[in-house]
């Protein structure tokens, strides 16, 4: 064999190595590119099944429950407040107008934290973290953590449905106003409910005294059913009964003022 079929035969040899290994790597690298999309729609399934359990009754849609009722927790608070201070205002005592304003400080400080976590999320995305001084390592990783909480804040407004959150807000708003015009403005309209309330309570006390009444009435006549008769208990040693005692004679307890005392007989015959 010549020197140059030799150095051919080197050559395709080398040729037939390199596509092999070629071949491999390529065999490699599709396999390794195959497990890691595995992995990945692993993952995106996971968190699509994460995502669908705290919507449906995780931690983020229990707080979305407490934020819905925030607006009528503060209106019951507030009321509560309010009939204090009417009672107070009514003669209740000195002490419900402070009580009254404690409870409105309270419900005010609830409802503007709500109405910053509802509605305040803008300012962060408008924040501006940086410090002066700041710089190299420590300046970047303050951006990074930066651009993390703006892009949270983005995710949440954009979750948040507080178009409906911002009426009800102004509609409890609008209803706390007006009970405070009734109730502190227009004093007497309280005294116009309890003059009704009185005079309702007093009408049924009639009705059930004149319905007694006439029952009282049926059963003295004597005819009529559901007479209530007199129960007549007639005692050891005589003939006097204890519910109907004969006229003339004397009760157990004595002669009654102005009367006379006439003789009761008893059963021996003997005189009292």
């Amino acid at each position: 064999m010549s020197g140059g079929e030799l150095r051919r035969a080197v050559d395709l040899a080398a040729a037939l190595l390199h596509a092999l290994t070629a071949g491999l790597a390529a065999d490699a690298a599709r396999d390794q590119y195959e497990r890691d999309a595995a992995a990945a729609r692993a993952r995106r399934e996971q968190w699509e099944r994460q995502d669908a359990r705290r919507q449906a009754g995780g931690p983020a849609a229990r707080r979305r429950a407490a934020g819905r009722m925030v607006p009528w927790a503060l209106g019951a608070f507030v009321l509560l407040g309010l009939h204090l201070w009417a009672g107070a205002a009514r003669g209740g005592g000195p002490w419900s107008l402070p009580w009254f304003l404690l409870f409105a400080t309270v419900a005010a400080g609830v409802l503007a934290v709500h109405v910053y976590r509802e509605l305040g999320l803008a300012a962060e995305l408008a924040g501006d973290y940086r410090r002066p001084g700041s710089g190299g390592d420590a300046g970047a990783a303050r951006a990074r953590a930066q651009q993390v909480r703006r892009a949270n804040a983005s995710r949440r407004l954009q979750d948040m449905d507080t178009g409906p959150r911002v009426l009800a807000g102004l509609a409890m708003l609008a209803a706390l106003a007006v009970v405070i015009v009734l109730v502190v403005a227009v004093p007497p309209l309280w005294q116009a409910v309890e003059l009704v309330v009185a005079t309702r309570g007093v009408a049924v006390r009639r009705a059930d005294w004149s319905r007694d009444y006439r029952e009282r009435r049926r059963n003295a006549q004597g005819d009529q059913p559901g007479r209530m008769r007199p129960r007549v208990v007639r005692i050891a040693t005589g003939g006097i009964p204890t519910g109907g005692i004969p006229t003339g004679s004397v009760p157990s307890g004595g002669p009654r003022p102005g009367g006379t005392q006439s003789t009761v007989r008893r059963s021996t015959g003997e005189g009292s």
